[in-house]
């Protein structure tokens, strides 16, 4: 962020702050066993050094901000057990954390990991805020204007208000097929960063499902082959596919 490094010690419990100028470290106090480290930037002051770092001991987050001369503050907010994902917003003012199932070892074939928290870091102290969206998160984007989540999951997708003046809360859960037996690892989804749409490709399949996120219709375009992978330009207005 700027001209500052971040970097997470998980043992130490500490995060360290090297000014990329001077070589300069300093190390700060998070919460017990600091782990997930992501930054904070925002366009409009892109010398502002900000970062969030997940205390997976702990259970909370830890929210760093450097000022100019380097001196750091730090704020604490609550924290779903287990969450060692970040997503965050363009401008910095959201932050989701969410657990990603392929990262456990020997995760609980049972378990959901339906939880995630998302914190508004819009105000002098985090505010966070624990929400259920679908079983088996995958991925998560954040609209560009910052008003809505998208949480991928294997029934579809969980969409989330952020700034609908009532806080953040699960408005609906889309469903991505009409086809009950297809296998949710088969999928790969992804969200134009207006959330307008989400894209759907699938294993060995030439069909690239297109999802409107305001109405959940769907149509399908026919490839000339089974796609393998799909990827959306930096704004959203045009998809890349990739034909064997």
């Amino acid at each position: 962020t700027g001209k500052y490094v971040w970097a997470a010690n998980p043992e130490s419990g500490r995060v360290a702050l090297i000014d990329a100028t001077s070589l300069e470290v300093q190390t700060f106090e998070a919460g017990n066993g600091p782990t997930h480290l992501a930054a904070l930037v925002d366009p409009s002051t892109p010398n502002a050094a900000r970062a969030i770092v997940l205390n997976v001991k702990s259970h909370d987050a830890t929210v760093l901000f450097a000022d100019a001369q380097g001196k750091v503050t730090t704020k604490t907010a609550e924290v779903h057990a287990d969450a060692n994902g970040w997503a965050i917003s363009a401008k910095g003012r959201w932050a989701l954390a969410w657990t990603d199932a392929a990262k456990i070892e020997k995760a609980d074939p049972t378990e959901g990991f339906q939880d995630v928290t998302v914190l508004d870091l819009a105000g002098k102290e985090p505010k966070s805020v624990r929400l259920s969206v679908g079983y088996r998160p995958t991925r998560v984007f954040i609209a560009s204007d910052e008003k809505r989540a998208f949480v991928v999951t294997e029934p579809g997708l969980s969409i989330i208000e952020l700034d609908a003046g009532q806080g953040p809360f699960v408005t609906s859960e889309l469903p991505v097929t009409d086809d009950p037996l297809e296998s949710p690892a088969s999928r790969d989804v992804s969200v134009t960063p207006d959330g307008a749409w989400a894209l759907v490709r699938r294993d060995g399949s030439s069909d690239v499902g297109v999802v409107s996120l305001a109405d959940g219709k769907r149509v399908s375009v026919k490839l000339s082959g089974p796609v393998t992978d799909l990827d959306l330009s930096d704004d959203g207005s045009r998809a890349i596919a990739v034909v064997r």
